[in-house]
């Protein structure tokens, strides 16, 4: 994400990448962003105690795990009505309808993953219909209707 956010600036797109979350990878990450020059435009935030916040001031929910089980945090921008990139972690691929809520890059590839971005943000039309199909698609994965279900199940 921050070779992402390079190509962002370079292509004068001004932009604030947020990651959140700590590891073992905090110097290197930090190391990247001053090799690049990008301090203005990448803020390592560390373990933070309310995403809720980071989500609200978001435009644009950004994932590069290339490992995920369901990802939860996907769900959680989507709920907060945030257009989503991401990578393909495998475990993730049921959360994007591709076009719809966001898109899925399928290979680790910088500039496919910048264009995909500037895609949603230039057509604020298309950023707009995607905000609103996020946040339906989240709401499937709310605990009432999953509650809902099963009383259906077993009443």
């Amino acid at each position: 994400l921050i070779d992402v956010a390079k190509i962002l600036a370079d292509k004068g797109v001004v932009s604030d990448l947020k990651i959140v979350g700590g590891g073992q990878d905090y110097d290197m990450l930090k190391q990247r962003i001053e090799t690049l020059e990008l301090q203005q435009n990448v803020l390592l935030c560390g373990n933070v105690d309310n995403v809720e916040v980071y989500l609200h001031e978001s435009d644009m929910y950004v994932h590069s795990s290339l490992s995920e089980a369901l990802g939860l945090t996907i769900i959680e921008a989507m709920a907060a009505g945030l257009p989503v990139v991401m990578l393909d972690g495998r475990g993730n691929r049921d959360l994007i309808v591709q076009g719809k809520n966001g898109y899925m890059v399928y290979e680790q590839n910088a500039e496919q993953f910048a264009d995909r971005i500037l895609e949603i943000w230039n057509d604020k039309q298309k950023y707009c219909q995607m905000s609103a199909f996020a946040q339906d698609f989240a709401q499937q994965y709310d605990i009432k209707p999953y509650v809902d279900r099963l009383l259906e199940l077993y009443c």
